[in-house]
Parts: C-alpha cells; structure tokens; sequence
C-alpha cells in the first residue's frame, strides 16, 4: 500500500516538473522573442486594443455632375464619415464647410458614369485623402454613403 502512495508521490512530482519546464520554455521564447525583434510589450498590446469607431453624418448633397455627351445628371447623396479618435470629434466639427466643400468639389468632377457600383471605392478613397488633406492630418479612416440618387 505504502509503495502506491510513493509512485502516486513520484507520478505527480514528474507531472509537476513537466509543466514547470513548459513554463519555462513559454517564458524563455516569449523574453528571447522581445531580445531578437527589439520589440516592446506596449507593441503588443497596441495591437490587441480595440478601436471605437464614430461617425458624422453630413446633411445632403445636390450636385450637378460633370456633362457626358451634352447630358445634364444631379446626384443626390447622403455622406457619412467614420473616424476611430473621438478627440477629433471638434476637429470635424469646426471644419464641416471645409469637408463639405471637398466633398462637391470632388462629385461634381465625375460623370454618371464614374458613379457606379464598381467606381464607389475609388471614390472613397478619393474623398478620404481629400479630407484628411484638408483636414492636415489621418482623422477620416472610412466614408460611407448612406444614401445616393443620380438622376
């Protein structure tokens, strides 16, 4: 009875040693990862935080498009902006003429044509790097269209 209790002993002792090893093994790879890439732990929980993500929506816009062969279209469009650093929440505020002015500026550059479906992302992107030129800064991360007529 007493050498069941003593392989029980040495059963949990070796189990104890495997998993202290694992430990180890776990931290030296974790430190040696930190060493060999010059890494930070802040480096990595940045990239575990989570972004909130706001949105403005701006009133309507009625523009005239750009003419095609002698056509007169107006696009009617609802336009929201989704940034992530809420701080910048008056910066959009007090530039709202300024985004509203890039924002014509730029649909009125296109025709019917160009505002498809397939277009839309490049136009997004387009009014994106517009606005945050505008703007002097990385503030505006998406553009949605909440709402869009072309007549």
């Amino acid at each position: 009875m007493e050498t069941e209790e003593i392989s029980k002993k040495k059963g949990k002792g070796k189990l104890m040693i495997i998993i202290l090893l694992v430990i180890i093994l776990i931290l030296i790879s974790v430190v040696g990862y930190f060493l060999v890439t010059g890494k930070q732990i802040s480096d990595i929980t940045k990239a575990f935080e989570s972004h909130e993500e706001y949105t403005v929506l701006l009133d309507e816009f009625v523009v005239n498009l750009r003419s095609e062969n002698g056509t007169k279209n107006y696009l009617k469009v609802e336009v929201a902006l989704m940034y992530t650093d809420d701080k910048q929440t008056k910066t959009i505020d007090k530039n709202v003429n300024k985004i509203r002015d890039v924002i014509i500026r730029n649909m009125r550059s296109k025709t019917s044509g160009e505002i498809d479906g397939e277009n839309t992302a490049t136009i997004k992107k387009e009014l994106i790097g517009d606005i945050n030129s505008e703007l002097k800064g990385n503030i505006i991360k998406d553009v949605y269209f909440a709402n869009m007529i072309i007549q």
